[in-house]
């Protein structure tokens, strides 16, 4: 027996860990809505096979290192969420630092902290008022040995 159904919102799920959330999110019941993100979901080819035989996987452009992609988010989710979100699991992130950390770039340092702190922060302020609306309201974030 399925649980009653709910309203996800994910980020990063064109692969990994989102990917496989989005999928067993959307197996678990079917009224369940999904609403994940990708930086560029052209160039996310299996979520959007996953996305056309599942029709309740919304697949929502977002980066959540760009603040005018933060931005344009409320005018995506509005439509697709109106009554809306149940659960947000902040699962986007970066990894691409593969120096000992006295050779890190200080570039590096802070791309990861603009994605992985800031980006999860002005993301977590634009989906507030859509977990307002529910009593069942969770924030999940997701971190690594990286993060």
């Amino acid at each position: 027996m399925s649980s009653s159904p709910k309203v996800y919102f994910i980020t990063g799920v064109n692969r990994g860990i989102g990917f496989q959330i989005v999928k067993q999110l959307s197996e678990a019941n079917p009224e369940n809505i999904i609403i994940g993100t990708a930086r560029d979901p052209s160039k996310a080819t299996e979520l959007q096979s996953l996305a056309s035989s599942n029709p309740n996987i919304h697949i929502l452009k977002l980066d959540v290192a760009s603040e005018e992609s933060i931005a344009a988010l409320d005018a995506q989710l509005a439509p697709i969420a109106p009554n809306g979100i149940d659960t947000f699991i902040s699962n986007a992130a970066i990894s691409d630092s593969y120096h000992p950390v006295l050779e890190t770039p200080k570039s590096n340092w802070y791309a990861h902290y603009n994605t992985n702190v800031i980006g999860q922060i002005e993301v977590s302020k634009v989906l507030y008022p859509y977990l307002l609306k529910k009593e069942t309201r969770q924030l999940i974030y997701c971190s690594s040995l990286v993060g």
